[in-house]
């Protein structure tokens, strides 16, 4: 392990302020760029220096919310590097190869990354080449100073491929002491350099003690160096290790495939997309959810409580900051198809209740759709997973452009005239589910009607509220989605990504087949199938009582002007008949009856939550109807 680095002392400042910076904490009156680069490069390692020493591997250890790790950088001749982490088992790499940059992520794939995919890669190896040194230009880039303690020098780089990077430079000491740059999504991160080792023999210097935070969880990673050395890779986890060191790593989840395509019956249960599943021997519900970034067992369940976490961090659901367990199942079987190694996180959602006796213990995530072709056809119940989408698509398919960013399936939609980049979540029994700073940024809902909304939904125990408006016109490829309602959310983190588009617009197609290899979604047609609209007007949820064992569904939330606040039904009301079917566990019958058309009068037998048994007739009609 090097020596710790000396103390900060005053460097040669550009000759053009070498009064200002001798002086006072004060800014100089003129940045030159150049002058603080050359310095930099001076005391810290030019680019020269540092292609001069490759190859090389920078070896440090990780700390990830008082857990330790290992992290290590190989940095190749010509553009070739790659960077391993594991803490508590859970590994990530990325790195570029002549066939061009890739990612292991947490969901365990090796995925190609297209150049706009690729920005955290591409970001790293800048730095570590120190390119930056040179690749300032004044016509394009920008430069400011700010004092926070001391003068800093701030460069804005304009390169997208990097994700537009933000540099800090100590004006007296030349060191880069912050860095930032957008992901593929769009979200900003930071990392500091709160110290750097002492020159080695090549005159190089490297960021002794970083720390990075999540531009959307509450957590850190803190790296420190431990040494550096010619190409002589150990690697952080004797599951990954290669003899290559710029090699891309075998993942340890393994998918087990039969002779030819897997068939997998399925249903659209309340919205979602709801099938059996295999957990390590153990037959379960599960659901398909592509916008989840990680495979989840519910915690609360039989699956969630055998799961073993190794690692326990602070993350983000759809809706708001969650603790998540994480680890791997052994094994998770859909139809003939067995992943093995399969990376998941535990976390406790409550909002499968809703699921009666079909609730889910498992939602299948991100990873099945990267390492797999995934068909879901609505028409025939039936999902159908291959090696490849050879063979899945049916002639005359609809092909929509998709993209891999950050772990999340994103097509491009409009909304009202406007561009939207959305995550495809078959998770979601919605169209369209906005995000707040998307939504303010562009004026919607503008002076429509709205309703707040207060419900627990997505991962985590807490509720959150949402806005509930009218959309006027969506388009994804070939299917129009107008005159339906939407809502916005208010998740936790920023980046360009508008929200989630769900079944309500997927199903639309009788089948989509999300090919992720070829950056493919296609749609079978006629993309013109009707996906009904609830107008009762409540919202439900599962409370058990001993009076009424068969009778679980209580009206959660009731929306102004709906039927049923027309129809004085309140929160706390148990459903008993509705449309003169029993409210039992099996909950979409119950909805069957207020998909009707507006205008059907619906009769509807409840208990107060003072033990009265009483009727109404509700009258079907849309809410927020303009």
């Amino acid at each position: 392990m090097p020596p710790a680095p000396p103390a900060e002392t005053p460097l040669r400042a550009p000759a053009t302020s070498t009064a200002e910076a001798a002086t006072a904490p004060t800014c100089p009156s003129r940045i030159d760029v150049g002058a603080v680069l050359r310095a930099h490069a001076e005391a810290y390692g030019s680019p020269r220096a540092v292609a001069n020493a490759t190859p090389f591997t920078l070896r440090m250890d990780v700390t990830v919310e008082k857990k330790t790790g290992s992290y290590e950088l190989v940095l190749g001749r010509d553009e070739a590097f790659r960077t391993e982490q594991s803490v508590s088992g859970i590994y990530g790499a990325a790195g570029k190869d002549r066939a061009g940059f890739w990612s292991l992520g947490i969901a365990g794939v090796t995925t190609p990354l297209e150049a706009d995919e690729a920005q955290a890669p591409a970001f790293d190896a800048w730095l570590a080449r120190r390119a930056y040194v040179d690749g300032f230009d004044e016509a394009r880039d920008a430069a400011s100073c700010v004092v926070r303690g001391r003068p800093r020098i701030v460069l804005r780089y304009t390169a997208p491929h990097l994700g537009n990077p933000e540099l800090v430079f100590d004006y007296l000491t030349f060191a880069l002491v912050a860095a930032s740059a957008e992901s593929a999504d769009g979200g900003r991160g930071n990392t500091s350099f709160e110290s750097w080792t002492l020159p080695n023999a090549r005159g190089i210097r490297f960021p002794r003690d970083v720390i990075t935070e999540s531009p959307i969880a509450a957590r850190t990673v803190r790296r420190m160096v431990q040494e550096s050395v010619g190409l002589a890779c150990k690697g952080v986890d004797d599951a990954y290790a290669s003899t290559d060191c710029l090699a891309r790593p075998t993942p340890k989840l393994v998918f087990e495939w039969p002779a030819g395509p897997v068939h997998v019956p399925m249903r659209n249960y309340l919205g979602e997309v709801s099938l059996e599943a295999t957990v390590e021997g153990r037959k379960t519900w599960a659901l398909l959810d592509s916008g989840a970034g990680l495979s989840a067992v519910d915690a609360s369940t039989p699956a969630g409580r055998a799961f073993k976490t190794s690692l326990e961090v602070t993350g983000s659901g759809s809706s708001q900051v969650v603790r998540l367990g994480l680890g791997e199942l052994d094994a998770l079987r859909l139809g003939d198809l067995t992943l093995r190694h399969l990376p998941t996180a535990s976390v406790p959602i409550p909002a499968l209740e809703d699921f009666g006796a079909r609730r889910p213990e498992i939602i299948v995530g991100y990873s099945l759709f990267a390492g797999a072709a995934v068909r879901v056809d609505y028409a025939r119940s039936e999902l159908v997973l291959a090696r490849s989408a050879e063979g899945l698509v049916k002639a005359g398919a609809t092909a929509v452009p998709l993209r891999v960013w950050e772990g999340k399936l994103v097509a491009l939609a409009e909304v009202e005239g406007v561009t939207a980049p959305m995550v495809l979540d078959t998770g979601s029994s919605g169209g369209l589910d906005f995000r707040k700073y998307w939504a303010d940024a562009h004026a919607i809902p503008g002076a429509r009607k709205i309703i707040e909304l207060r419900a627990r939904s997505g991962a985590g125990e807490a509720a959150t509220v949402g806005t509930l408006f009218r959309l006027g016109q969506a388009r994804l490829g070939p299917i129009r989605h107008d005159d339906r309602l939407a809502q916005i959310d208010d998740p936790p983190g920023k980046n360009r990504l508008a929200g989630l588009l769900g079944n309500e617009i997927l199903g639309y197609c009788p089948a989509v087949v999300f090919d992720a290899a070829r950056r493919t979604l296609w749609l079978e047609g006629p993309c013109n199938r009707t996906t009904p609209e609830a107008l009762a007007g409540w919202r439900l949820t599962k409370k058990d009582d001993k009076q009424q064992p068969d009778r679980p569904w209580v009206i959660e939330t009731v929306l102004p002007g709906s039927a049923a606040q027309l129809a004085g039904l309140v929160p706390g009301d148990r459903l008993l008949v509705v449309g003169g079917v029993p409210a039992t566990l099996d909950l979409p019958k119950v909805q069957a009856q207020v998909e009707k058309a507006p205008g059907t009068r619906v009769a509807v037998e409840y208990e107060t939550v003072t033990r009265d048994r009483r009727k109404v007739t509700l009258e079907l009609r849309r809410v927020l109807a303009r």
